[in-house]
């Protein structure tokens, strides 16, 4: 779940909601870069790793 967004819309602090854990944002790249979120992938935008959770198949789960 984000908790923080920056002034240009980029999540910036994330919070598992399994664990409390909390992530700023290249700490949770890197975890789902290691394969321990597999609900969620990276895209590069601007260069920069941006956590992205995968599209499932429920349309009213997906923005669009």
């Amino acid at each position: 779940m984000v908790l923080k967004e920056s002034k240009t819309g980029r999540n910036e602090l994330f919070v598992d909601q399994l664990t409390g854990a909390l992530m700023d944002r290249k700490g949770f790249a890197a975890l789902i870069d290691s394969g321990q979120y597999e609900g969620y992938t990276l895209a590069s935008i601007d260069g920069i790793a941006t956590p992205m959770s995968k599209p499932d198949t429920v349309t009213s789960n997906n923005l669009g």
